[in-house]
């Protein structure tokens, strides 16, 4: 046992803790530590009797990063990215910088000026060290001017060839759509080509918007080629321009697989287009406007067939074949009454607006015509006219409802009717249906209906890179056509990594939205606790080490954290 015994040195006295026992039958000392003078013995019992609280705690942003740090590991991104972006100089390669602003747009989207702040608070600084003051904007950018078209066109070949090898995607049907982002340049640059004034897709007609088509998979809209393009050229034209690149695609495609199906929709159709579709290894699917086949839309629904298929249920179908833009294809006119009855409330939402708008303007016109209303500008039958013209700009209504503008004395007047027998054939030929064309003679309705569905997913793609949270494109406040192609090309980035975070859960059992992912994976947390320093210790002799944990974690995260294996990035 061992007991405590007092000893002088040099005059001052110390405490000893000994213990003694025979060994071989003789007394022999086993322990003799020394505890110090009785004052140091009295301040480590209080030290220990009073809990110590750490001198700072510092959280940083951890499942997110971490999360797309291992996804980019496995699509060897890093590696593709230097082979083609070699390091020349000090510092930090411009493959490193785009691998960061991916991971950056794909959690957490910031400007430029904020990258290092963000950077500097997330787990990076552990995975990827890296100095903060060499993530300026300016150093950002002063390496992105080696990121060309050519290059980005190159590092996304290598990319996808190892992408197909690695997570063997379903390449059976492949999804084609266009969109437009809006941008914040000034209408007197003209440093940029891309960015023009046109139809905004997101209803920004004030701004200048750029142009982004998308081919992804049908599993989980997996980008496979990206291409920018000038924000008012025609959706048209745009596949015009890269249907050679597709074709130069096919050949890596055919690898994985070979029989693969483009789906596009009616705003890419026309007959060069379909020429060199058929010219090209794909197959198609594609839909037709309304107003160029009202033949087929007034065929009665009689003569419709309901189809046998669980994804399918209430769906009829009339298969017939036509001449499209001068070759006789497959035909299909579908009837899905979910569509039928989604349509048919939107368009009586819209003409109660409509009504209610013009019901105010003819009154406003009604009062200034009386003398009720004196001041202000003096309405015109032009003013009115225009006026008119804007209030039933939306989808149908010009011909649903029926505006005269007419004269009294010089003063305007409106009058409008809702055009019920129009209505009424709306209701009947048109709405719920959907008229699809295709090459695939072999294939059942089921298929063709499906496949064309899968156009979805290319528009989920968007609207992914739409969310303002997550992989957001927008708003864009760069003012150079170079600048545009490599944001637009991280974005792109950003999307493969959550589509593939997304698919890898799903092959596990779990189903969630990038959205929701996202969010639970930011919400982990990385706590460090930074403890005082004890006076008079040198560093490690009996000083308590900083700590390094994890935040506590819902079931759910905890679920997502085992799937994508992030423990070995913990600290």
């Amino acid at each position: 046992m061992a007991s405590i015994t007092r000893r002088k040195v040099k005059g001052h006295t110390y405490y000893y803790a000994v213990a003694s026992q025979r060994i071989h039958g003789k007394p022999r000392l086993t322990l003799q530590k020394c505890l110090g003078s009785a004052e140091k013995i009295i301040a480590a019992v209080d030290q220990q009797r009073t809990p110590l609280e750490p001198r700072e705690i510092d959280t940083f942003s951890f499942g997110g990063v971490a999360a797309a740090w291992a996804m980019a590991e496995r699509l060897r991104l890093l590696e593709i990215l230097e082979r083609h972006l070699p390091k020349r100089h000090q510092g930090i390669s411009p493959a490193q910088y785009l691998l960061l602003a991916a991971i950056n747009r794909c959690t957490s989207p910031r400007s430029k000026r904020a990258f290092a702040h963000w950077y500097a608070g997330t787990s990076l600084v552990r995975l990827c060290p890296v100095p903060v003051k060499l993530l300026s904007s300016q150093r950002f950018w002063d390496h992105m001017q080696r990121v060309n078209e050519d290059t980005i066109a190159r590092i996304e070949a290598d990319l996808v060839q190892h992408m197909l090898t690695e997570f063997h995607l379903d390449l059976y049907c492949l999804a084609y759509d266009a969109t437009n982002f809006f941008t914040f340049i000034d209408t007197f640059n003209e440093a940029s080509d891309l960015a023009q004034r046109g139809k905004s897709k997101e209803h920004r007609a004030d701004l200048r918007i750029i142009g982004v088509a998308l081919l992804v998979s049908l599993d989980f809209h997996v980008p496979l080629f990206h291409h920018t393009y000038p924000g008012n050229q025609h959706d048209s034209k745009t596949l015009a321009s890269v249907i050679h690149s597709l074709v130069e695609h096919y050949r890596w495609f055919q690898k994985h697989c070979r029989d693969i199906t483009l789906i596009f929709d009616k705003g890419n159709n026309s007959t060069q287009n379909l020429t060199e579709v058929e010219a090209s290894p794909y197959h198609f699917v594609g839909s037709l406007p309304y107003d160029d086949y009202p033949e087929l839309l007034k065929i009665p629904r009689k003569k419709f067939q309901a189809l046998d298929h669980s994804r399918l249920t209430g769906v009829e179908v009339l298969r017939t074949k036509k001449s499209v833009f001068g070759v006789e294809r497959t035909i299909l006119v579908t009837y899905n009454p979910h569509l039928y009855l989604s349509q048919t409330q939107t368009v009586l939402r819209q003409i109660h607006k409509r009504t209610i708008k013009l019901q105010a303007l003819q009154l406003s016109l009604r009062r200034r015509r009386e003398g009720t209303v004196r001041g202000g500008k003096k309405p015109t039958r032009e003013s009115v006219t225009q006026q008119v013209r804007q209030i039933l700009c939306g989808q149908h209504m010009k011909k649903l409802i029926r505006a005269e503008v007419g004269d009294d004395h010089g003063h305007p007047t409106l009058s409008y009717r809702l055009d019920h027998a129009a209505l009424h054939r709306l209701l009947r030929e048109v709405f719920g249906k959907t008229i699809l064309f295709t090459d695939q003679e072999e294939w059942t309705d089921a298929d063709i209906i499906l496949a064309y569905r899968g156009q979805s997913q290319a528009e989920d793609a968007f609207r992914t890179m739409k969310n303002p949270h997550f992989i957001s494109v927008r708003p864009m406040y760069h003012w150079t056509d170079a600048m545009i192609r490599v944001h637009v090309f991280y974005c792109v980035l950003a999307l493969t990594i959550a589509s593939l975070l997304r698919r890898e859960l799903h092959r596990k059992g779990i189903e969630i939205s990038i959205r929701r992912l996202l969010q639970l994976l930011n919400d982990i947390r990385e706590v460090a606790l930074i403890w005082p320093r004890q006076p008079g210790r040198p560093s490690g002799a009996g000083q308590k080490r900083d700590t390094f944990k994890l935040s506590r974690m819902s079931a759910e995260q905890t679920q997502i954290f085992d799937a994508l294996g992030l423990s070995r990035f913990a600290p």
